[in-house]
């Protein structure tokens, strides 16, 4: 590594493959387009909500351009298996402008966790799918039910990344 930076780069992208794969798994039986599209980016939520210093951590990593970009790029390539799966047709560059804007707006609510002012996971999780749903044109009826679809499947499953239990 030629600097700090570049480590921590490596830890986060780290942990965020991690989490991809942890997702990929738990949800190889689930059928909800929007609980496996959304599910990293809620997991990424949970852990800032629930520890001060890994909300530090990722408000330093949504700080950094490059590694918004990273998330970004790992993000689509993640998804376009399930949008295909799926039948969505969405191009790579609306994909990517998309989920710039949620990792933006991720970003603010780690921000909020970081500076110890939020209104609360479930209710910000949900404005997350409001704004995922609307970006991608997902139609979704039951949100309450899909945010403790969400929690319920972090909470009741043990989850690790990079070696740490959620």
């Amino acid at each position: 590594f030629e600097n700090k930076e570049e480590i921590f780069e490596t830890i986060i992208l780290q942990a965020y493959d991690s989490t991809l794969e942890q997702s990929r798994k738990l949800l190889e039986k689930n059928d909800d387009l929007v609980v496996i599209l959304a599910f990293p980016l809620a997991i990424e939520l949970y852990v800032a909500n629930k520890n001060e210093r890994s909300a530090e951590l990722l408000y330093a990593a949504h700080s950094s351009w490059k590694i918004t970009n990273d998330l970004v790029d790992r993000t689509v390539t993640w998804t376009s298996v399930y949008f295909e799966k799926y039948g969505i047709k969405i191009n790579h560059a609306t994909a990517r402008t998309n989920f710039l804007a949620l990792l933006g707006c991720i970003g603010n609510f780690i921000s909020r966790y970081h500076n110890g002012e939020h209104d609360g996971y479930r209710e910000e999780l949900r404005v997350e799918l409001e704004i995922f749903c609307t970006l991608f044109r997902i139609p979704a009826y039951d949100l309450d039910a899909i945010v403790k679809q969400i929690t319920d499947l972090i909470e009741n499953n043990e989850l690790t990344i990079n070696g740490f239990k959620l």
